[in-house]
């Protein structure tokens, strides 16, 4: 399948990476969006989106106060990580990305949609150029 056929959804907690995590894979002319599962009171709203790939981020409330000034407590991450439990049980792909940078979160679900056969490996290449913890990928012709 070619990249830009794959529907990609990626949900998950408030901070995860999830508006940066598509952002990146639209940059690399993947078919992807995020949706505010989270925020929401139907826990299968992510369904509406006929997903073929759905990838679940997730992160403590360390890891959120670090990224982002919230004035909120770890309750509301409670709340979240409840209305999210049916788009985890019914992930392709879960990742924690406490110790994970952008282009790490990017290269675990490409490596995953390419072991899977989801993707062809030749649809995606790495660039060079970076050390190994700045890994950059762009498409191939």
């Amino acid at each position: 399948m070619n990249k830009e056929d794959l529907n990609i959804l990626i949900v998950g907690i408030c901070a995860s990476g999830k508006s940066s995590v598509v952002e990146r894979l639209k940059d690399l002319g993947f078919n992807a969006k995020t949706c505010a599962q989270e925020h929401s009171y139907s826990k299968s709203l992510w369904t509406r989106l006929n997903p073929d790939v759905l990838v679940v981020l997730d992160c403590s409330y360390e890891t959120i106060k670090e990224r982002r000034n919230v004035g909120w407590g770890v309750e509301r991450i409670k709340i979240q990580k409840e209305r999210l439990q049916g788009a985890l049980q019914n992930c392709d792909l879960y990742l924690k990305t406490d110790n994970l940078t952008i282009e790490e979160t990017i290269e675990k679900i490409i490596n995953y949609l390419v072991n899977e056969k989801l993707i062809d490996d030749r649809n995606v290449i790495l660039k060079g150029g970076r050390s190994d913890n700045e890994l950059d990928y762009s498409t191939g012709s």
